[in-house]
C-alpha cells in the first residue's frame, strides 16, 4: 500500500472513531428533545411555588364576596408565571389574629382599614397612580407607602317603615340632617305593651358613623334592629343587601335606606409583609398592579362595592348603591394605620357624644379630622 493510501485509511479511521465516540451523545440528545414543550413551556421563573394571600375581612361587599375577586386576581396571575401558585384564604380578623399568634404569615395581606401597624408591611417601592384624590395617602406613614387600598364600601341610614309610619316619622326629601336624626330617633324610642315591656330604640348601628351625623340619642347594636326593636340604623351596605335579599326570600321587613357622606372607613388595603422572601417579590409586586388594573376594578361593579379609581361607565342597582358611589366618588377617608391607634379613643368620644356629651363630639370631630388629614367630613 503506498504512503497516501495508508494515510487516507488512517485519517478515515480516525473519523469513524470520532463518529462512534460522539454521536451517541447528540442522538440521545435529539431523541429527548421536544420540540413542541419548548414552544410552550415559557422562560424560568425567578420564583416557583406558593404566595399567600390572607384576605381579612374587615368588611362585605353589599353582595358576593371579596374574596373571590382575589382569586379572580390570583389566576391572573398564574397564567402568566408557570409554576407560580397564588393560595388565597378568607378569614375573620379573630381568625387572623388566631393565626398570628400560632406562628403562622402571609406574603401578602388583604386587609380592612384599622387593622395593622405598618411595621407589619414592607414599605412598596412601586408607583400606583390613578387613584382617587387622597386615596393613597392613606396608606403611608411618614411620606412611605406601605399599602394600597383597592376597594372601598359605604353607611346608609336604614329605616324601618312600619315603625316609622306607626310613630308618624316622615322622611327627609334631601339628605339626612342632625335635627331630622334626632327629631325620628326621639318619636322612635318608647316602650308599648302589658306593663309596657316591650321597649323600641330610637336610633342602632355604628356609634362613630352615627355621631359623624350629629345625632346625640345613644345608639344601641345593630342586631336590634335586625329584631325591629329599632326604627333607625346606621350601618354598611352590605346590612342594606342582607335586608333586601330576606325580603326577596319572603322573610324580613320592609324598610327604607337613606345615604348619607362622603366619609367612609369601610376600605380594604393590599400590602406586602417585611418579612417576605426576595425571589416572591416581584410577583407580590404584580398582584397588587393586577389588582389595581381598570379591568380588576371594573369587575367590583357586580359586588356592588366601589374602584378606587375613576372609571368611565360604572352603574350600580339599587338606587342605595348609587347614591353612595357618587359621593363616594371624593371619599373622605382615614389614615389606615392611624386609625388603628387611635380606633377605640374614637368609639369612646363617639359613645360620648351620642349620650349628649358636647366634650366628646369635640373630641371626636377633632380626632377625625386629624386623621383625614384636614379634608372636610360631610
Amino acid at each position: 500500500m503506498k504512503l497516501k493510501d495508508w494515510l487516507i485509511c488512517v485519517a478515515a479511521a480516525l473519523c469513524i472513531a470520532a463518529y462512534l465516540v460522539a454521536m451517541p451523545r447528540y442522538i440521545d440528545r435529539g431523541i429527548s428533545a421536544d420540540p413542541y414543550r419548548e414552544w410552550i413551556m415559557p422562560d424560568k421563573e425567578g420564583y416557583t411555588g406558593i404566595l399567600s394571600v390572607w384576605h381579612i375581612v374587615g368588611f362585605k361587599p353589599y353582595a358576593g364576596s371579596g374574596g373571590e375577586w382575589l382569586i379572580a386576581r390570583a389566576k391572573q396571575l398564574e397564567r402568566k408565571h408557570y409554576g407560580v401558585y397564588v393560595e388565597v384564604l378568607s378569614m375573620s380578623v379573630e381568625e387572623c389574629e388566631a393565626r398570628l399568634a400560632r406562628g403562622e404569615s402571609a406574603d401578602i395581606y388583604s386587609f380592612p382599614l384599622g387593622w395593622g401597624y405598618a411595621e407589619r408591611f414592607l414599605p412598596l417601592q412601586r408607583e400606583f397612580n390613578g387613584l382617587k384624590v387622597g386615596l393613597l395617602e392613606t396608606g403611608m406613614q411618614d411620606g412611605v407607602l406601605y399599602a394600597v387600598p383597592f376597594m372601598a364600601s359605604g353607611y346608609a341610614l336604614l329605616v324601618n317603615t312600619r315603625l316609622a309610619q306607626d310613630r308618624k316619622v316622615i322622611l327627609p326629601e334631601e339628605g339626612v340632617s342632625a335635627a331630622w336624626l334626632n327629631d325620628a330617633a326621639e318619636k322612635l324610642t318608647y316602650e308599648t305593651g302589658r306593663n309596657r315591656k316591650t321597649k323600641y330604640q330610637g336610633l342602632s348601628g355604628n356609634a362613630v358613623a352615627a355621631a359623624l351625623l350629629g345625632a346625640n340619642v345613644p345608639a344601641a347594636d345593630y342586631t336590634v334592629f335586625q329584631a325591629q326593636r329599632a326604627g333607625l340604623a346606621v350601618a354598611e351596605l352590605r346590612a342594606a343587601g342582607d335586608l333586601t335579599r330576606a325580603q326577596s326570600a319572603g322573610k324580613g321587613f320592609t324598610f327604607e335606606a337613606l345615604s348619607l357622606y362622603r366619609y367612609t372607613d369601610l376600605v380594604q388595603y393590599l400590602g406586602v409583609a417585611r418579612g417576605i422572601d426576595e425571589s416572591k417579590l416581584p410577583y407580590a409586586y404584580e398582584f397588587l398592579e393586577l389588582a389595581l388594573g381598570e379591568k380588576a376594578q371594573a369587575e367590583l361593579q357586580p359586588l356592588c362595592v366601589f374602584p378606587v379609581m375613576e372609571l368611565e361607565g360604572m352603574h350600580y342597582e339599587p338606587a342605595i348603591v348609587q347614591k353612595t358611589y357618587e359621593l363616594l366618588k371624593d371619599p373622605v377617608v382615614p389614615n389606615a394605620f392611624l386609625y388603628q391607634r387611635y380606633k377605640d379613643a374614637l368609639k369612646d368620644a363617639a359613645n360620648r357624644a351620642l349620650n349628649g356629651d358636647e366634650a366628646g363630639k369635640t373630641e371626636l370631630l377633632a380626632r377625625l379630622e386629624e386623621l383625614v388629614n384636614g379634608r372636610e367630613i360631610k
